[in-house]
């Protein structure tokens, strides 16, 4: 049995929204980070790779793709809490990492956190556009195409056997049609009512990951003869 070797990028929601208390001495934030450094632990970081980009009102790749955990798991700790919700933009810039740094033999993944509704996006120049048509509890008609166009760009880059699994936190404030649309197909969408489900779900998702990456070799042999 082989495994091909994974380039997973992690894409997380660090909106305001996301630095609410989820208890008296946790955010919502806090939980996610706890629950993408345990997905570490699934992967082979000697073989596959991690990156982690993050969205609010903008973009940023805050972890090119590395195997070296503590790289990544420093880069998880550092996030913080601020701002709108630009979805699209952390599917921007992970569709940026695979291109300039995915392998060619790996399988590339793409897994998205969110706990809210796109309201921003990337306008032509590359600027961050508040999109005034969203509510607190639908995302803006153009901040949520925006998202689905850059869900489509992964879909042609990732052509290979690859995946975009998403991952909605809570009920109230989420666009979940958004985030299904977003994934290769709902199976890959998870709803994580509380923050204390994410764990469990992003264990799942590893465990699908494998099943993915891991075939058969077949070996088979030729007896060649000569003239006889």
């Amino acid at each position: 049995m082989e495994y091909q070797p994974v380039d997973v990028i992690l894409v997380m929601d660090v909106s305001g929204s996301m630095g609410e208390d989820y208890n008296t001495t946790h955010t919502k934030l806090d939980m996610a980070k706890a629950a993408a450094e345990s997905f570490l632990g699934q992967l082979n970081m000697s073989r596959d790779r991690v990156g982690l980009a993050s969205f609010s009102t903008g973009a940023t790749l805050d972890c090119p793709l590395t195997n070296d955990t503590a790289v990544i798991i420093s880069e998880i700790e550092d996030l913080a809490a601020n701002g709108y919700t630009n979805i699209g933009g952390g599917i921007s810039k992970a569709n940026e990492e695979f291109v300039n740094n995915g392998r060619l033999e790996a399988v590339w993944v793409m897994i998205l956190l969110s706990d809210g509704v796109a309201n921003y996006y990337y306008n032509e120049e590359g600027e961050p556009v508040h999109d005034t048509t969203a509510t607190s509890t639908t995302s803006g008609i153009y901040a949520a195409q925006y998202a689905v166009e850059q869900a489509e760009c992964a879909k042609i880059l990732l052509d290979k056997g690859a995946r975009i699994y998403t991952i909605g936190l809570g009920s109230e404030y989420l666009d979940e049609d958004l985030l299904k649309q977003i994934a290769f197909d709902e199976s890959k969408y998870f709803n994580a009512p509380t923050a204390a489900e994410l764990s469990e779900i992003y264990e799942l998702i590893s465990k699908d990951i494998l099943l993915q990456v891991r075939y058969d070799i077949v070996i088979i042999q030729l007896d060649i003869q000569g003239p006889g």
